[in-house]
């Protein structure tokens, strides 16, 4: 039975793939797979595919259809993240939330979720949720680059300071990393560290407009001090 019911799973998996080329499926055939165990599971599988491949839409019909059938959790984090890239913020939130809710001791959701009121604005939030995030353990990459952000926003130069000099110790290279670190350092007249970040960061990063703000910022820097006017923050445990 064991091994009846695997080919048949195996089977079904095919048609899910072949999706895209057979959009309709015979009634009857329908029925079937509705009533099989692991439908929601697989569902996921094929939703989180589609949206591997930028196939947003289509993820969120498989993602819907999984979810009613009883999908992991992981379903709605799908299902958000397909929400965010089709510009539905609500409904991307809405659905984060569902996965939080389903799974809190997951850092990487409050990581999301505060990249994402990042962009809204909202940096108070967005600094509760990398907070909540590094109190389940230390912060990726992203993570210290969108608390690093948060807390320039807010004015809080030290503090950005040292987790983008953190995030460049994850990756010496980042551009992400390197451009905010020198804003930082700018605004608060490190002027000589602000330099060497940027100068870095223009021999790392690619990307043509980035590219020319950094000459602009470092043209700028040449009408201040070549040096520090304040010491630059030391790393902590936060």
């Amino acid at each position: 039975m064991r091994f009846v019911r695997a080919i048949g799973l195996l089977a079904f998996v095919g048609t899910l793939l072949a999706e895209a080329v057979m959009p309709h499926v015979a009634h009857s055939e329908q029925i079937r797979l509705a009533r099989m165990p692991d439908y929601g599971r697989v569902y996921t599988h094929i939703g989180r595919s589609a949206f591997d491949k930028g196939q947003y839409l289509r993820a969120l019909r498989v993602l819907h259809e999984a979810i009613k059938r009883g999908a992991p959790a992981e379903a709605y984090k799908l299902r958000a993240c397909s929400y965010y890239e089709l510009n539905r913020y609500e409904k991307a939130l809405a659905d984060l939330n569902r996965y939080i809710g389903m799974q809190p001791q997951d850092p990487s959701a409050y990581v999301l979720r505060g990249e994402w009121r990042i962009v809204k604005g909202k940096y108070r939030a967005a600094l509760e949720d990398f907070q909540r995030a590094r109190q389940l353990g230390p912060l990726p990459l992203g993570g210290l680059i969108g608390r690093g952000i948060a807390f320039l926003a807010l004015e809080q130069y030290d503090k950005a300071i040292v987790d983008f000099s953190k995030a460049r110790s994850l990756d010496p290279n980042c551009a992400d990393a390197l451009i905010n670190l020198g804003v930082a350092c700018l605004l608060s007249r490190r002027y000589l560290s602000a330099g060497k970040a940027f100068s870095k960061a223009l021999e790392t990063t690619t990307n043509s407009a980035w590219r020319e703000k950094l000459r602009l910022w470092m043209s700028e820097l040449e009408k201040k001090p070549k040096r520090n006017i304040r010491p630059v923050p030391r790393g902590d445990e936060r």
